[in-house]
């Protein structure tokens, strides 16, 4: 606002009031425009004052409720990450079960921090052991007969798989062996990740739950027959309503539900509903087309009966007949009380329908009322499967916007796009991104687009259709074939990244497939015999190697060749057995023609065999490899390859009881110690920092570092604690510096030895220096760095060491050492995985049964795909297959279950997840008809945002508020997220939305 100017007025004494000519009456009219002037401008200060201070409060309520968005964003971000601090560290597991007749197996994790919380209910016992995620408790795997066990080593107490009995026991007695049959076992909580099985028929059907945190994924809980069915009262749920198969199996917060026929076959009009096990508040119910019934007992494992009372005849499925269920967590979801965790809704299919079941427990019957087979989520959208005519998947839209007679859109034999076939093989899948159809004559891979229907997407295997280009990646898929023994070999993986529109000869053709999972990353498919041109061939390059201890890493080093013929490389396998497929635990891309290959991984079993995989463009291509070693190191955490070789053997402790807890190195001894001849780790002539975390009690000289020459007058340098307890650094003829202070309490410190290259030396304990000197070394040979001992082998570590991460080249400035030790500080303290100083050289801090290596991203990214053997010798004929989040398989057939879980830390993965928000600003057309951003119609808007989901959205620079009875509303049609804003922007406003993503460091 421009200040005014004023016309200057002078009065003198010749000024005459009555004399008009000398001006008088003129000034004084002057000087009254100029009041009025001032006055004018005075009302627009104070009117501009009061807009400004009203634009300040519309500013603060908007960046209020921007500030509640975010927060209300980064709360759940933290919910989330609560519920998964509890299973953060976890090794791989191979496990297999002589079951009779597994009708249904899922894997399931994140099960929430409600699991821990089960004092006092039914199913929670006391006298079990509270034992950390990925720690053993008391199982001892499986033996024929009790005496088997026994002569294994087992004790009283102890339990294990009887393969003969098809039952877990517990040993009773060891001097004449003697078992009794147990229905829980292991830890005192609920896992926080099982494998959930249904096995057997009529009088012999159970639901078991194994823990798929602890080696060999033992029993967790068990349900069972009882002993005689009743099929009005006295029924356990196993066999309420009948005895009759479980055909669906899911799992949502601390609810399990399942589903059963009574008889096979998916038109079957007679079935007894859904049952829902709540572990939160320990009860049972279950739902039918003409009452919702409760068990008056507890949950209870074992095989006891109950009777149950019906409680409701308003409370009604559409049908008794449910064939499939499915759950989904949507946005707005309602907190349990008891249970802390989310309400999620649930969706079943039915031989009248689709129904879904509503946080509140209102249920909603669809307007088609046929034999569904087939329920599925992708994000919150809900797909279902009419198996009668033309067997039709539907899109029902969001679940949460769904009324009662929801109808939506099909896809069919005859509709645009169409499926391959139309028979009663076919059968649906929820795969990640997409549906897959499989049916007798290949799989039919669906990626919808809610919007245009008719530009949806069918990827098409083993047949010769035109399907047009692909959006977004590479379609993948784990096939399970219900073949007799032999007919395939390994697990037939199929893909068709390109859609291509023809059978070439290189991608897989699928026949008769039953059972479909995607496992997470990028899959390929092996010929074992005779590699054809452009298949995937493999070659074992070395082994088997025998003798490894499991849980343990070692380092695989080769030399390879790869033939000019092989066009793209893969990746390398290591594998448990000759049976390639059995827990796939390291890979590496190799990218030149001959190279060194080496790369570490945490061994399954005791015997290994290495493969290597490329895309070959030859018939009969091949790896030449020779030197190929392996032995055992400890892995170096920071990414370079400074691994440390495990010398003799030492002992790995939990450092305390927390979920994630650094397991520490001790035994240490003059044949027992860390050692690394990695000359990348030299410390002679330049400066180096030696940060350690370690303790002991008072006694003798205990060295923590070795390095240099002891052979050679003042060429040996180690730090050690004296038996005063003081910390001292030797330099081959006396120590430069020592502390003050003695630290041999038996408690953990952490200790930074700072060295520069002319011999300046400090040395901070616990975040303060402690102690400076200064001396002139001398250059020397070096041969080797060791951990626990001096470089002559003597002085051993009488404690332990929990982490050494030395960085040569550089000496570390005091802030940087403080931050070391407050971030080491918190993972001794808290458990927590924070990741040292970036510029860290070497690192082998390792985790409860898990050592946290550069490979182990791999796992976070979703690219290390676990991968079974689906000889149909292992689990017989094939009826199901689960999989989890990270490439977690199950599998079960006629004769047993197979578990495949590859190793992971989710605590760490977290770390490395990070959120970042950006903006994309949209320029308003012309009309102003525009209210959708980004455009779902506009390919090249959506692409710019894809994986990104819209927090903000600002019109002209005014905050909008989220929902839909006020500004926009948030849509998503299974490619991407956009914005649609309830009022058209005026013509040509720009609008701009501030999005959120998550990524990986």
């Amino acid at each position: 606002m421009p200040v005014p100017t004023f016309t200057a007025i002078e009065f003198d004494k010749d000024d005459n009031p009555y004399d008009d000519g000398t001006g008088y009456i003129e000034k004084w009219q002057q000087l009254s425009a100029n009041f009025t002037t001032l006055a004018t401008y005075v009302a627009e200060v104070e009117f501009s004052v009061e807009q400004t201070s009203q634009n300040i409060m519309d500013l603060t309520a908007t960046n209020l409720e921007l500030a509640s968005t975010f927060a209300a964003s980064a709360a759940a971000k933290a919910q989330e990450a609560a519920q998964i601090v509890s299973n953060d560290a976890i090794a791989a597991i191979e496990a297999q079960f002589n079951y009779a007749s597994v009708q249904k197996a899922i894997y399931v994790s994140n099960i929430g921090s409600w699991r821990t919380r089960g004092r006092g209910l039914s199913w929670y016992d006391p006298t079990k052991p509270s034992v950390l995620v990925g720690q053993n408790t008391p199982a001892k795997g499986q033996y024929s007969t009790v005496a088997a066990a026994v002569s294994a080593g087992g004790l009283v107490g102890e339990y294990f798989y009887n393969i003969a009995t098809k039952f877990w026991e517990k040993i009773t007695a060891t001097g004449t062996p003697a078992s009794t049959r147990i229905y829980a076992a292991g830890q005192v909580d609920f896992p926080a990740e099982v494998v959930i099985a249904a096995i057997g028929t009529g009088a012999g059907q159970r639901l078991l739950i194994h823990d798929a945190t602890v080696a060999g994924s033992p029993l967790w809980g068990e349900f069972d027959t009882p002993s005689s069915i009743n099929n009005n009262w006295g029924d356990t749920f196993i066999t309420g309503g009948g005895a009759y198969p479980i055909n669906s199996i899911a799992m949502h917060g601390s609810t399990l539900m399942f589903s059963k026929l009574r008889a096979a076959g998916p038109n079957d009009s007679v079935a007894t509903g859904a049952f829902f096990l709540d572990f939160a508040n320990g009860t049972a119910t279950a739902l039918n087309a003409t009452a919702k019934w409760k068990w008056a007992s507890p949950l209870v494992f074992g095989n006891q009966a109950s009777s149950y009372k019906t409680i409701s005849t308003t409370e009604v499925l559409p049908s008794s007949n449910v064939n499939a269920l499915a759950t989904c967590i949507a946005d707005d979801a309602p907190i349990d009380p008891v249970s802390g965790e989310p309400i999620g809704y649930v969706a079943g299919a039915s031989g009248s329908g689709a129904f879904v079941i509503k946080p509140d427990g209102t249920i909603l019957s669809g307007g088609l009322v046929n034999n569904f087979t087939f329920v599925g989520f992708l994000e919150n959208r809900l797909y279902g499967f009419r198996f009668v005519s033309n067997r039709t998947l539907y899109d029902f839209g969001p679940v949460d916007e769904l009324v009662g007679g929801f109808n939506g859109t099909g896809y069919s034999i005859v509709t645009t796009p169409g499926f391959s076939a139309n028979d009663d093989t076919m059968r649906v899948f929820t795969t990640g991104d997409e549906l897959a159809i499989t049916y007798s004559t290949g799989i039919d891979l669906l990626r919808p687009n809610p919007n245009e229907p008719t530009k949806s997407l069918i990827q098409k295997i083993g047949s010769n259709f035109n399907t047009g280009p692909y959006i977004d990646g590479a379609g993948t898929a784990a096939v399970m074939c219900d073949t007799t023994t032999g007919a395939i070999a390994d697990t037939e993986l199929a893909a068709n990244p390109d859609f291509s529109t023809d059978t070439a000869s290189n991608w897989l053709s699928v026949g008769n497939a039953q059972n479909i999972a995607v496992t997470g990353g990028e899959l390929v498919w092996e010929r074992i015999a005779g590699a054809t041109a452009g298949c995937v061939i493999r070659s074992n390059t070395g082994g088997p190697f025998t003798g490894l201890t499991v849980g343990k890493t070692y380092k695989l080093s080769a030399n390879y060749r790869q033939p000019l013929g092989i066009a793209r490389v893969g990746y390398v396998a290591v594998v448990s057995t000759s049976v390639v497929g059995m827990g796939e635990s390291a890979t590496q891309t190799l990218s030149v023609t001959d190279q060194l290959f080496e790369v570490s991984f945490i061994a399954l079993t005791t015997t290994v065999y290495i493969y290597f995989y490329a895309n070959s463009t030859e018939a009969g291509d091949s790896f030449a490899s020779s030197s190929v070693s392996l032995k055992e190191v400890t892995a170096d955490r920071s990414g370079n390859s400074n691994n440390f070789a495990v010398v003799g053997s030492l002992a790995r402790t939990a450092i305390n009881s927390l979920p994630g807890a650094i397991a520490a190195y001790s035994g240490f001894s003059a044949t027992n110690y860390l050692s690394s001849s990695n000359a990348a780790l030299n410390v002679s002539g330049v400066a180096f920092t030696w940060p350690v975390v370690f303790k002991v009690a008072a006694g003798s000289d205990t060295a923590l570092i070795g390095a240099g020459d002891f052979n050679v007058s003042q060429e040996e340098r180690y730090l050690y604690v004296a038996s005063s307890g003081v910390i001292s650094f030797y330099t081959g003829a006396s120590s430069a510096v020592t502390s003050a202070g003695s630290y041999a309490d038996d408690k953990w410190h952490f200790a930074v030895l700072i060295h520069t290259a002319t011999g300046s030396v400090s040395l901070m304990v616990d975040g303060q220096v402690v102690g400076t000197g200064s001396y002139t070394p001398a250059a020397f040979a070096e041969s080797a760095i060791k951990v626990g001992v001096r470089i002559n082998n003597t002085l051993p570590c009488a404690g332990s060491i929990a982490a050494f991460t030395p960085q040569t080249g550089t000496a570390w400035s005091e802030d940087q050492a403080k931050h070391w030790c407050r971030t080491m500080k918190a993972m001794i303290d808290n458990g927590n995985a924070t990741q040292p100083a970036a510029a860290v050289a070497a690192d082998f801090i390792t985790r409860s049964g898990q050592t946290l290596s550069a490979t182990s991203s791999t796992v976070y990214r979703s690219t290390n795909t676990a991968r079974i053997s689906s000889q149909a010798s292992t689990v017989g004929t094939i009826a199901t297959v689960g999989v989890g989040e990270r490439g977690e398989i199950v599998v079960g057939g006629s004769t047993g279950l197979k578990v495949s879980v590859p190793a992971r830390n989710l605590r760490e993965g977290e770390l490395r997840r990070t959120v970042k928000r950006f903006s994309i600003q949209y320029t308003g057309d012309a009309t102003g008809e525009r209210n959708q951003f980004p455009d779902p119609a506009n390919p090249a808007e959506m692409a710019a945002a894809r994986g990104a989901t819209p927090i903000a959205v600002y019109d002209e620079r005014e905050f909008l508020h989220l929902g839909a009875s006020k500004d926009w509303v948030l849509k998503y049609d299974g490619f991407g997220y956009w914005t649609e804003i309830a009022v058209d922007p005026a013509d040509g406003n720009t609008v701009e939305v501030v999005f959120e993503t998550e990524g990986w460091e």
